[in-house]
């Protein structure tokens, strides 16, 4: 009975009668469990259990001043299982249900658990919200440099960190994002795309635990712009950026003749490193497509593509910040589709007041086909940043601005940013160097705008909107 007295001593409120009547209804019996905080993360316990008559548990949890909530029913494998909950509050006592399902019905333990403080560093982080934010959480992608701690970090819509993965201090870290397995990515060491700096990506479990780091092939250089998932997750497939460096002539863009330029391929492969797709934009485009005014000092690239998504019929929209093109790629054979913008544009613009959009981030699809993307806006006169939504007519090559924001008082970002529609007709707007994320509706008016602020500094690289931190949701 050694298991029983485990429970007595985690629990006060622990009744034998409660046991037999288990016993003798064949339903789930809880003999023993522990809880303790999430060494990777404050906000967070893990519960680990032993039982009978178990298939599936999961873990109810409230405190004052909290909404009560509780984590996915998670499988029991012979007789032991583990439940990590997230999402907490720092210095709270949280009043939890471990909760057991099997054939013979439902089994209830209750117990309390009071969670420590934040680390220090992670204490600096802040989101102070002004108006309202939609419901779930906004995850930041902060630009962190060499010596500080690398960082996720996830706010409520109240503004309270709810999450976070940190690790040691290094080169730093840009992109990150929960893929659709439910899974964190995470880009770690501090590349711009450009650079030859080394560069990996983390996959992170919700509990904080990395399963696997991805690094680019042989002779490439990982790009730290975007990373997606697809296929199962026991192997999935992964599509990023590399890229690769030749001897280049900047001269025409008045630099050196003798430099060294970079170029990007979209790489496509399996965790164990066999690439299935490769498209090389030295192969397509040269400095004369270069057209944004970002400096010619090297080493620098070209292209600069700086996000990926898929269209509706599954090929890649790719955007490429140097080039102010959006460009369709063929996914199995890396044909070029269409080009929207840029000197080899096949669209004519129109109903937009700016007329182009420049230096580009974030370009996604929506649902309706509509591209949708934060325009840094380099080019504009004066240079200001917006929001813009396009929808594209394939007949008569015409790209139709159909809605747009730009904050007043105006704000500039002359690199980062992101945008994402979400499911209310929202649009959440990240001006990264700026440090504020705006909430914006479909008229165009903020209806609730936040200021972020890591270490004294405000700048992140996205901010993108979750459902839960369990599993992904579409917001």
């Amino acid at each position: 009975m050694a298991g029983l007295a485990l429970l007595a001593a985690c629990s006060s409120e622990h009744h034998p009668t409660a046991i037999a009547a288990s016993i003798s209804s064949g339903a789930p019996l809880v003999t023993g469990y522990s809880v303790a905080a999430n060494p990777l993360n404050s906000l967070s316990t893990v519960v680990t259990f032993a039982a009978t008559n178990a298939d599936s548990a999961r873990v109810t949890y409230t405190t004052p001043g909290d909404t009560a909530a509780a984590t996915p029913f998670s499988p029991v494998t012979g007789d032991s299982g583990r439940v990590v909950t997230l999402g907490l509050l720092p210095n709270a006592t949280y009043a939890n249900t471990l909760e057991l399902i099997g054939p013979g019905g439902r089994t209830t333990e209750p117990f309390q658990f009071t969670t420590g403080p934040l680390s220090p560093y992670v204490q600096t982080a802040s989101l102070t919200i002004s108006g309202t934010f939609g419901p779930g959480y906004t995850l930041m992608s902060p630009i962190l440099f060499t010596g500080d701690s690398v960082l996720m970090v996830i706010f409520d819509s109240k503004g309270r960190v709810r999450w976070y993965r940190e690790f040691a201090p290094g080169t730093g870290s840009a992109e990150s994002k929960q893929q659709k397995n439910g899974h964190f990515t995470l880009a770690i060491g501090g590349s711009q795309g450009d650079d030859n700096v080394p560069e990996t990506y983390d996959e992170i479990l919700p509990s904080g635990d990395v399963i696997a780091n991805y690094a680019p092939p042989l002779g490439e250089e990982m790009d730290s712009h975007e990373l997606i998932e697809t296929g199962p997750v026991s192997a999935p497939i992964l599509h990023f950026f590399g890229y690769t460096s030749r001897p280049f002539d900047f001269s025409a863009l008045g630099g050196p003749a003798n430099g060294t330029g970079m170029g990007h391929q979209l790489i496509r492969e399996m965790p164990a490193g066999t690439v299935q797709f490769l498209w090389d934009a030295w192969d397509h485009y040269t400095i004369a497509d270069w057209i944004e005014p970002t400096g010619v000092d090297p080493p620098d690239d070209f292209d600069h593509s700086n996000s990926l998504a898929f269209d509706l019929d599954s090929n890649y929209v790719v955007s490429f910040r140097h080039m102010g093109a959006i460009v369709k790629l063929n996914v199995l054979t890396g044909a070029r589709i269409w080009q929207l913008g840029g000197r080899q544009t096949q669209f004519t613009i129109v109903n937009d007041p700016l007329g182009f959009f420049s230096g580009q981030h974030s370009v996604r699809v929506l649902d309706n086909g509509h591209i949708l993307m934060y325009d840094n806006g380099l080019r504009h006169t004066p240079p200001h940043t917006r929001a813009a939504e396009y929808v594209l007519d394939l007949t008569k090559m015409t790209a139709t601005l159909v809605w747009e924001y730009e904050p007043s008082p105006a704000i500039f970002t002359d690199a980062v940013g992101s945008v994402q529609r979400l499911k209310s007709g929202n649009t959440l707007v990240g001006f990264g160097l700026a440090g504020q994320v705006h909430e914006v509706n479909s008229q165009g008016k903020p209806v609730g705008i936040g200021m972020f602020q890591l270490h004294n500094r405000g700048a992140f690289y996205r901010a993108t909107r979750l459902v839960s931190l369990y599993q992904y949701v579409e917001p």
